[in-house]
């Protein structure tokens, strides 16, 4: 699959993304799902070295789309599961309350 950049990425973005793109797959191992997200990606401007929720490492420095991705979906696993801890679940003893829409 190959990217297909938005008419709106200047042409010398698009070579310079391409080049961040190559670098990045040959050092990063991802699945078939997390490389069409990338594709969708760097194809808007972005690059694959930067995330959409802006999320940083313990270093301070944004993790890459792959990284912070992976990140995102540990987050909400562990916030689902039920071994997440019984101080999280006080909520529950509370009803939802029903909104007019």
């Amino acid at each position: 699959m190959s990217v297909r950049f938005k008419k709106s990425v200047d042409k010398e973005l698009r070579k310079s993304l391409l080049d961040d793109l190559d670098k990045f797959e040959s050092v990063t191992a991802m699945t078939k799902p997390e490389r069409n997200d990338l594709y969708i990606w760097v194809s808007a401007g972005n690059s694959p070295y930067d995330n959409p929720s802006l999320i940083c490492c313990e270093s301070g420095y944004p993790m890459n789309f792959i990284e912070a991705s992976r990140f995102e979906v540990d987050v909400l696993e562990q916030s689902l599961s039920a071994d997440y801890g019984e101080s999280y679940c006080h909520w529950r003893e509370y009803p939802i309350p029903e909104f007019p829409f």
